[in-house]
C-alpha cells in the first residue's frame, strides 16, 4: 500500500509492505502496489492494522508502538484507531512502555505469554536500586542464549524477585518530659546508635556520655548480659 509522496511529486510513500519490496528487489521482480490519498493519520492507522493483520502483537509490542506513536506527535485518538482499541488500554500500553527501559525488552524480546500485569511487576521491580544492573547480569546468562522471549523475561523476573531488599534501619524515639523529640535510636547492620536532638535537650549527649560507665554497670548488675569485669 502506498500513498503519493506529499513531498516529492511523481513518487510514493509506502504505508506497508516494505520487506516485501526489498525481497522482489532482490529477486529482480516487479511489484503491484495499491495506491490510496491518505492522510498521515489514515497512513499511520493503516500500518497500524496491517501489523496487527500479519502479527498478534504482544503486549509490550503494543505497548512501544503505542509510545513510538505518540512520540511522533500522534494524538490519542490516531493510536486508538491504528491499534483497533479503546482510551483506556492505550493509556495502559503507554504507562508501562514508558517505565521500561528500551535496551532491556530488546534484549527480552516480545514475550508473548507475558501480559500487562507481568510487564507491570517487571516495572515496579525495575524500580529498586541497582535493578537494572541485576536484569542485564540475568540475560547475560549463558544458558538464554537460545532461549524464548518468554523465558528471558522470566529470568529477568526471578533474578528481581529473588534481591532481598535494602534493609531499613529501625528507628525508636525518646521524647522528653514536655514531650518534644529528645532523641532516635537507629539500629542496622548489628550497630545502634542514639542520636540526640540538641535543639531539645543541648548538652545532654555528653551528659549521657559521661554516665557510660555507671550505666554499664548497672546493665551488668541487672543481669542483662555483657562482658564481666
Amino acid at each position: 500500500l502506498v500513498r503519493p509522496s506529499p513531498d516529492t511529486p511523481g513518487r510514493y510513500q509506502i504505508a506497508y509492505g516494505r520487506r516485501r519490496l526489498r525481497a522482489a528487489e532482490k529477486l529482480g521482480l516487479g511489484v503491484k502496489a495499491i495506491v490510496r490519498n491518505l492522510s498521515d493519520s489514515e497512513l499511520i492507522v493503516a500500518q497500524g492494522r496491517e501489523n496487527l493483520d500479519r502479527k498478534d502483537l504482544s503486549f509490550i509490542e503494543k505497548a512501544f508502538f503505542a509510545r513510538n506513536l505518540e512520540d511522533d506527535g500522534c494524538d490519542r485518538h490516531t493510536i486508538i484507531s491504528a491499534l483497533a482499541t479503546d482510551k483506556a488500554d492505550i493509556s495502559r500500553y503507554i504507562a508501562v512502555a514508558r517505565r521500561m527501559p528500551d535496551v532491556l525488552v530488546k534484549k527480552i524480546g516480545p514475550a508473548p505469554k507475558s501480559g500487562r500485569a507481568r510487564w507491570l511487576a517487571l516495572a515496579d521491580k525495575l524500580e529498586q536500586q541497582a535493578a537494572l544492573a541485576t536484569a542485564e547480569r540475568a540475560l547475560d546468562d549463558p544458558s538464554l542464549r537460545s532461549a524464548d522471549s518468554d523465558t528471558r523475561f522470566d529470568a529477568v523476573l526471578n533474578a528481581l524477585q529473588s534481591r532481598k531488599p535494602k534493609a531499613r534501619p529501625s528507628i525508636g524515639v525518646w521524647k522528653a518530659p514536655g514531650g518534644k523529640r529528645g532523641a532516635r535510636i537507629e539500629a542496622k547492620d548489628g550497630r545502634t546508635a542514639l542520636v540526640f536532638e540538641e535543639k531539645t535537650v543541648p548538652e545532654f549527649a555528653h551528659f549521657v556520655a559521661g554516665k557510660l560507665d555507671d550505666l554499664f554497670t548497672e546493665f551488668q548488675a541487672n543481669g542483662s548480659g555483657g562482658e564481666k569485669p
